[in-house]
């Protein structure tokens, strides 16, 4: 319903059926634009998310670790559960597809915004240091992360070819309970660099977007500022 709004207040077309994903942006005409929306879950059992600690005195401050792993499997397992279950519906109707995907109930801060990790395979910033002086040297790449049972999850959706029909991601870490004043302000869109069928980028203006880039092995991943509509 979140999404939905701020879809309508920033002056898309959209409608939905009892069939098919949640909205339909521009329904019949020719940019029309799939879109589902999900929220991840806890998990359970050994693979749950813990719940975040907050001290109520200077006393119980105490560290804690970010289950960075276990978020990004109840991610990754979202964008799969959406993605096969719209895979057939999709590639019939060959039109563009977005999950939305919220995570606000995993808890903890982002970083950098998390779904790009399990998009791209991004494990962690590396720097080295030449002649003394310290230089970046870009992201770490994860393929997958494990479960407590051994068993591996991929975290690469993107880079993965079969995921050519879902054009772009859209994300937020915020729940409707701490959302911002401008509706949509906490939601960013992350294009696939392999879509078969890619979003126009005037489209969704009104969001923070993502697009990776490839120089032959090496991956960036840049902000697209002053998008006009």
């Amino acid at each position: 319903m979140y999404l939905g709004v701020a879809l309508i207040k920033n002056g898309l077309d959209i409608s939905s059926s009892k069939s098919g994903p949640d909205f339909v942006v521009n329904k019949g005409k020719e940019n029309e634009i799939f879109i589902e929306a999900t929220t991840c879950a806890r998990g359970d059992a050994k693979d749950a998310v813990p719940e975040e600690y907050f001290a109520e005195k200077p006393e119980e401050i105490r560290v804690q670790d970010v289950p960075y792993d276990k978020m990004l499997i109840r991610l990754a397992n979202s964008l799969d559960s959406k993605y096969k279950k719209y895979k057939n519906f999709i590639k019939k109707k060959e039109k563009p597809y977005i999950i939305a995907i919220n995570r606000s109930i995993l808890g903890y801060l982002d970083d950098i915004p998390l779904i790009l990790k399990c998009l791209f395979g991004l494990g962690f910033q590396s720097f080295q240091i030449i002649n003394g002086k310290l230089f970046n040297a870009g992201w770490t790449k994860e393929k997958t992360v494990f479960k407590e049972s051994g068993s591996e999850v991929p975290i690469s959706f993107f880079e993965e070819g079969e995921h050519n029909i879902v054009s772009a991601i859209i994300y937020s870490e915020k729940s409707v309970l701490n959302c911002p004043k401008e509706i949509g302000s906490d939601c960013i869109l992350v294009h696939n660099p392999k879509a078969k069928l890619p979003i126009d980028l005037k489209i969704f203006s009104f969001l923070r977007q993502y697009k990776a880039k490839y120089n032959k092995d090496v991956l960036s991943i840049v902000r697209i500022w002053n998008v006009a509509k």
